[in-house]
């Protein structure tokens, strides 16, 4: 004889199943839980959040961008009275706010990760110059040798100072 606890997953199988064949949501699945057999990209990838605000009952859709970010100023729209100013966002010591999105650097300081174009920032102060590191800050990697050497010269050169600022010394 089956244990409920089999007989309950069994039950939530078929109640999947069904759903799946009817095109329809997870019959029993909790609310807001994601989908199991959904494969979203990282940070959830784009879309919305539908929020439904208890004071009034107004229900606003927050668009999700690529990444999963949501902007915070998208909260103005949610007004319930008062001085109209609409809902702000609070995040004392900036716990989840991404001020700016990044193609150069990544930061992750609770795991204490920073990455400038995919490098740890340890392999590059070990084993890069500062010019072979901003030379991958603006082409996106690092340089091999023929480029290094003239990325060396073209800074030698624009760097020089005017002779009539040499002559003034």
């Amino acid at each position: 004889m089956p244990s409920d606890a089999d007989a309950a997953r069994a039950t939530r199988r078929v109640q999947a199943l069904s759903a799946h064949v009817e095109g329809g949501a997870v019959a029993g699945a909790s609310k807001g839980a994601p989908d199991p057999r959904v494969r979203l990209a990282p940070g959830g990838g784009p879309g919305s959040l539908t929020v439904v605000d208890n004071r009034t009952g107004s229900r606003y859709e927050v668009p999700v961008r690529e990444g999963g970010y949501v902007s915070a100023s998208a909260f103005k729209a949610i007004k319930a009275g008062g001085d109209g100013g609409g809902l702000r966002v609070f995040d004392p010591g900036y716990m989840n706010t991404a001020p700016c999105k990044s193609k150069i650097c990544f930061i992750d300081g609770d795991k204490g990760v920073l990455r400038y174009r995919g490098y740890e920032i340890e392999e590059l102060a070990e084993k890069s110059s500062y010019l072979e590191t901003a030379f991958a800050l603006i082409y996106g990697d690092l340089p091999d040798a023929p480029q290094l050497r003239e990325w060396e010269q073209t800074i030698m050169r624009h760097s020089a100072l005017p002779v009539p600022v040499i002559a003034a010394l």
